[in-house]
């Protein structure tokens, strides 16, 4: 657990940092909101994506749609994400250089590859490889958060097996089997506490606190030692306890000024699957709609927490077995096409994904008491619209708009997840280039809304801090392209 907290003494605001065993973060941004894999069908801000032809993509998304392809072909795709966030924190943290990085956001580049085959017999096959999704944040090592995060990253590969049948002229149902595999790291920067017992959650926020005035009251260190010896007699700890307390007043002092503390590194990975089926109708030429429901199961993150410094030990290093859990949400996608005249199609989604069994994680680390995150989020949908207009018989124009509401309120968002609203707009085009050979390129911007924090997290049912306040600037380019070549 960590505890961040202000107090204000002889009117100057002062911030007071406290880390201890429980290691409250959680190492992924994305693995718990999995984006749709970038396709051709980004150029429309992925409308459409229960009923779209042409895209290996629809494998994963709603393999029912596979059916609608009458020639085997080939697909891929490369996108990269060039993020720019910015945290806008709720005091004045230039005056004591202490701000995070004024782009905390990565590049990441995500590929994809499939195949979809008619088979005999009304089936068809399909297949895809590639990066579900990637996502990080660096913060950097001087923000007042850093007890929480300075730098995470995930990954998640995703395998696809696929298969659907056409029931007659009109309707097709199918399923497909997705393997994945993620890893995770994140970075934190922890006080340096040595092996005092710290009781309650409460007693270690109240200490946390007590501590800090001292700080901010006495500039002699003589001054600091007194107070910190009443704040650890009043506390109830032990007389070693207070002895070994005392010798580590100097270091929180230093670490409250911007001295390196504890660096802990948490790594874990973890393969999980996730099975999809549904269906699709065609009314006629002109007219379809698609549903599918996906369910995920959860992942269990498994490997190493290494702790290069005193926390709640007398032992500068240590590299302990650590497991994570994360719960994983199901959604449903109702989506339609439909031709409005020769050259013009339109595209329209409705995705809803039970984010509610997100509601907290657990985090096991060897000779450290276990903790719950407190999450809290809820369910969430996402609209989207897009249209693809034939300018000649070889180029295509897509448009596209899509909005996802937020899953988690302001006062249980932290910084190590900091999901709001996204709000999309897109711009593709597909080239036709050879009879068999089909290229597309499509830009999306995204802007993810103001991402208001009101606190710093919530463990075990308990509210910790309200230091870290503040929004984010947050932006996001796509640049893509894709390909399919029919064989």
């Amino acid at each position: 657990m960590s505890v961040l907290s202000r107090v204000s003494a002889n009117g100057m605001t002062s911030t007071v940092i406290l880390g201890c065993a429980s290691l409250c973060v959680a190492p992924v941004y994305a693995v718990g909101l999995m984006i749709t894999p970038p396709s051709k069908m980004t150029g429309i801000a992925n409308a459409g994506q229960a009923v779209y032809k042409g895209s290996t993509t629809v494998a994963i998304t709603n393999p029912a749609a596979m059916s609608l392809n009458k020639e085997k072909f080939m697909g891929g795709s490369l996108t990269v994400l060039f993020s720019e966030m910015e945290f806008n924190e709720g005091w004045d943290c230039s005056a004591v250089d202490s701000c995070a990085e004024s782009n905390i956001g990565h590049i990441t580049a995500i590929p994809t590859g499939g195949i979809i085959k008619p088979m005999d017999n009304n089936f068809t096959w399909g297949f895809g490889i590639g990066a579900v999704s990637g996502s990080g944040l660096d913060y950097g090592e001087e923000w007042l958060g850093r007890t929480l995060i300075t730098e995470n990253e995930v990954q998640v590969l995703g395998i696809t097996n696929a298969l659907s049948y056409q029931v007659n002229d009109g309707f097709s149902i199918g399923a497909s089997l997705i393997i994945m595999y993620g890893e995770v790291m994140q970075e934190m920067d922890m006080p340096p506490l040595y092996d005092i017992e710290p009781g309650t959650l409460e007693d270690m926020f109240q200490l946390g606190i007590d501590l800090r005035l001292c700080a901010s009251l006495f500039d002699s260190p003589a001054g600091k030692l007194s107070c910190a010896s009443n704040v650890f007699n009043s506390s109830g700890l032990s007389a070693d306890d207070i002895t070994n307390g005392l010798a580590q007043v100097n270091d929180l002092a230093g670490y409250i000024n911007g001295d390196q503390g504890t660096p802990v590194e948490l790594e874990g990975d973890d393969i999980a699957a996730a099975a999809v089926i549904g269906f699709v109708y065609q009314f006629n030429d002109e007219h379809r709609i698609g549903m599918s429901y996906s369910h995920l199961t959860d992942f269990t993150f498994e490997g190493d927490a290494t702790i290069r410094g005193p926390l709640l030990s007398n032992v500068d290093y240590q590299k302990q077995h650590m497991t994570m859990s994360w719960d994983m949400p199901d959604k449903f996608i109702v989506s339609g096409a439909h031709m409005l005249t020769s050259k013009l199609e339109l595209f329209w989604d409705y995705e809803h994904v039970f984010y509610d069994v997100f509601d907290s994680n657990d985090i096991r680390i060897d000779g450290y008491p276990v903790i719950s995150v407190d999450r809290n989020f809820k369910n969430a949908s996402r609209y989207a619209l897009g249209a693809e207009y034939q300018l000649d018989d070889a180029w295509k124009l897509q448009l596209g708009a899509s909005m996802d509401e937020s899953p988690v309120d302001d006062e249980d968002r932290n910084p190590d997840i900091p999901v709001s609203e996204i709000y999309k707009i897109s711009i593709g085009g597909i080239h036709q280039l050879t009879q068999d050979l089909e290229v597309s390129g499509f830009f999306l911007y995204e802007f993810l809304g103001d991402g208001d924090i009101e606190r710093l997290a919530s463990l075990n049912g308990h509210e910790i801090g309200d230091s870290i306040t503040g929004d984010y600037d947050r932006q996001i380019f796509v640049l893509g392209s894709s390909f399919n070549y029919r064989f």
